[in-house]
């Protein structure tokens, strides 16, 4: 397995994204790792990683790369920009040979859990959608928008939610 830190274009600047490969040639399937309010920290590293070693290549997309420290905080993304960092997530997936890109997945934990929802409504390319404890899905981010449970008939592929009832 081969951890590292990329660059992808998105918008008009960069954001980092951390991918986690696993060894073998592919076509191997790819999953996207949604942030938790955390950000792309030791956790959610060690997730992608975890997963690299059970054969998927992980990406996790900073969500946060557009956010200054004065508003710095999840309520301060937006949708739309959410959406175009994973398309760019997912293009960067696409475009590595050693990822079958017709075998993607999302995945999220708390704030990456609504990102999931989010994500299985408007990026067609995931086959499996998996949350867990994903909240504010009634709630959209940005003017304008609409929240990700508004969306949920945009949704192309199976969406499974985990919430732990004991869960700290």
């Amino acid at each position: 397995m081969s951890s590292f830190i990329e660059k992808v274009g998105v918008g008009e600047g960069e954001m980092e994204i951390y991918v986690s490969m696993p060894e073998g040639a592919g076509p191997l399937p790819g999953i996207v790792v949604g942030q938790h309010a955390g950000g792309v920290d030791a956790s959610i590293r060690g997730m992608a990683d975890r997963l690299a070693e059970a054969g998927y290549c992980a990406v996790a997309p900073d969500l946060y790369h557009r956010l200054t420290p004065e508003d710095f905080s999840p309520r301060s993304l937006k949708d739309a920009e959410m959406v175009e960092d994973v398309a760019a997530t997912v293009a960067f997936l696409k475009g590595q040979e050693t990822v079958d890109g017709e075998a993607l997945g999302i995945t999220g934990f708390c704030m990456g859990g609504r990102v999931v929802y989010l994500m299985a409504a408007a990026i067609p390319d995931f086959k499996a959608a998996v949350a867990y404890y994903g909240g504010n899905t009634m709630v959209a981010l940005g003017e304008g928008g609409v929240s990700p449970f508004e969306r949920t008939g945009e949704i192309g592929c199976p969406l499974m939610f985990h919430f732990g009832g004991e869960d700290r």
